[in-house]
């Protein structure tokens, strides 16, 4: 039996890019998830754009903030509040998913017993430089502390975790921690669990 994914999308004025980014949730071949998106006080119109998947699609949910936090850590710590699985995918707005993503994940997570997982990651600014291309030869490495200390291993979109960990190390919402905080978010977390896995 396969376990419910809680996939989180913080959003602010991105109705333009919200739509795709959805389509590839619903195009997953593992179906158990749910689709969390948090409207971080949208001006646009994002919240009638999301009504229309919600009519189609009852695993889609979403929130609106009365305010805007000027950051997604907030709006991304609500909605693992929110989640009713015990796994969290995190995604950006603008950000698009293989079609397998999270079936390669989840049967890896199975394997290894593994608490973590992130995966590679491609930077495109067309649609057309998109490929969905299956790997030949599906491997993982192991992401240690040290690692990413060295550099950044865990592409925020890509992380698929266990609930319990962003309930005990939530992203930073101070000035500090200003567009580092999923950084700070994966170190705290990796100095508690050790290790994670990234697909290749």
């Amino acid at each position: 039996m396969s376990e419910l994914v809680s996939i989180v999308i913080a959003s602010y004025n991105a109705a333009h890019f919200l739509g795709n980014t959805i389509d590839s949730v619903i195009d997953q071949t593992y179906k158990d998830w749910e689709l969390i998106i948090v409207n971080d006080a949208s001006t646009d119109n994002t919240i009638e754009l999301v009504h229309d998947y919600i009519d189609k699609d009852d695993r889609i949910r979403i929130f609106s903030l009365e305010t805007n936090n000027g950051n997604p850590s907030y709006p991304r710590n609500f909605g693992v509040k929110m989640a009713r699985g015990e796994w969290i995918a995190i995604l950006d707005s603008d950000d698009i998913w293989h079609p397998r993503k999270l079936e390669f994940q989840m049967a890896f997570l199975k394997r290894t017993n593994a608490q973590f997982c992130s995966t590679q990651m491609k930077n495109f600014k067309k649609e057309r430089e998109i490929s969905f291309n299956d790997p030949d030869d599906l491997k993982h490495v192991v992401i240690t502390f040290s690692n990413q200390l060295k550099r950044y291993n865990t592409p925020t979109s890509s992380i698929v975790l266990k609930k319990h960990l962003l309930e005990k190390f939530p992203f930073m919402n101070d000035k500090l921690h200003e567009k580092r905080e999923d950084l700070k978010c994966w170190l705290d977390i990796h100095q508690e669990i050790g290790e994670s896995i990234k697909l290749q």
